[in-house]
């Protein structure tokens, strides 16, 4: 009877865990930066303060879809690369005319290229992911 019981234990446990280890469409991602950084065209650096952010991978629009707390990533919505995503192993690209996403396994990575104003350059970004 106890070896029945742990059997039927262990059975139910790897049931209920192996849907939460696997990623996919319309899950959410809070994330922490861990740099900020815009380089000038002149070369000059210029840091930003870290801080956090959310987006879901919105299986409809069949994009990454930030939220409405920061910034520069404010109600963004951008386009997953056609032939260079995999949500459910949290693999994927997306890209718009200036900016280019790379997530991988809660890494987050963004760069843009800014050429209006008066500060042209590039900024970067990367930051630590979770899903909930």
């Amino acid at each position: 009877m106890n070896v029945k019981k742990i059997i039927t234990g262990l059975a139910l446990s790897m049931l209920l865990s192996s849907g939460a280890t696997y990623a996919g469409w319309d899950d959410v991602y809070y994330c922490k930066d861990t740099q900020k950084l815009l380089i000038l065209l002149n070369g000059l650096k210029q840091g930003y303060v870290l801080e956090t952010f959310k987006f879901k991978l919105d299986k409809t629009k069949n994009a990454m879809v930030f939220g409405n707390k920061d910034f520069t990533l404010k109600n963004l919505v951008i386009k997953l690369t056609e032939d260079f995503n995999w949500p459910n192993k949290e693999k994927w690209r997306a890209s718009n005319e200036s900016s280019m996403f790379y997530f991988e396994k809660g890494k987050f990575l963004m760069s843009k290229i800014i050429t209006s104003g008066s500060r042209p350059g590039v900024y970067s970004r990367s930051a630590d992911c979770e899903m909930f």
